[in-house]
């Protein structure tokens, strides 16, 4: 596997199995549909717009709009789970991504700059918050991270552990009958 696709995969598929996984386990945890849609409605949403604004570009030229409203989903999350280290540190994660994104005119600010993304700009002197930009060079030296972009990792992989341990737990329950 080359790095290219070994960054890939580590930012982008397993994330997203760990996010499934730790919201399947979440939802049944919460029991009842009120409790689901209430307490996960901006989990889905972020969801939604994160891979929405992947796929279509008339996303991307908004992209002041689009980390306001990614601003505001993870201070939802985070009032609705804080007692969750899981999500919390996802929320944290996503909240220090778009504060740096949004003061600094809507684009993060990143090293080196893909040709093919629009809510990125170079870093310069002028850049504020720039310990949060995208700076930290990946395993694979494919892309760059931020120190949100890294909380955001851990608070999914700890979010995805909750799950398992909450279907171990059943299943442990189950058997010991």
């Amino acid at each position: 596997m080359n790095g290219y696709r070994m960054d890939w995969f580590l930012l982008e598929i397993l994330p997203t199995v760990f996010f499934a996984l730790g919201l399947f386990a979440y939802a049944i945890r919460l029991g009842k549909l009120y409790n689901w849609l209430k307490k996960l409605t901006p989990l889905l949403l972020y969801a939604a717009i994160k891979n929405a604004h992947k796929f279509f570009d008339f996303l991307n030229t908004a992209p002041f709009f689009f980390f306001l409203v990614m601003l505001l989903l993870f201070l939802w999350c985070l009032s609705l789970h804080y007692k969750n280290i899981g999500l919390s540190l996802f929320a944290c994660g996503g909240i220090a991504n778009a504060v740096v994104s949004l003061v600094n005119g809507g684009r993060m600010p990143m090293s080196e700059i893909p040709a093919a993304y629009d809510i990125y700009q170079p870093m310069t002197d002028k850049t504020i918050l720039p310990f949060l930009c995208d700076w930290i060079l990946s395993p694979c030296k494919q892309y760059y991270l931020s120190f949100g972009d890294i909380l955001l990792e851990i608070g999914l992989l700890i979010f995805a552990f909750q799950g398992l341990l909450f279907f171990y737990s059943k299943w442990k329950a189950r058997n010991s009958l």
